[in-house]
């Protein structure tokens, strides 16, 4: 009972590690998604804005 409880626990640790990761991923992705669109429109913003300074 101790080996398969000890088995039992490990298959759910690795399953957990898998979706937590997996979901950390997740948010790691939308993050850098929305760093790269906030840049783009900063670098767009900032271009138009120094064109008025002129």
């Amino acid at each position: 009972l101790p080996l398969l409880k000890s088995h039992y626990v490990q298959r759910l640790l690795q399953y957990l590690g898998k979706y937590a990761f997996m979901q950390l991923s997740e948010v790691f992705v939308k993050i850098s998604q929305f760093c790269v669109i906030f840049l783009c429109f900063w670098q767009v913003d900032f271009s138009s804005f120094s064109g008025h300074l002129e």
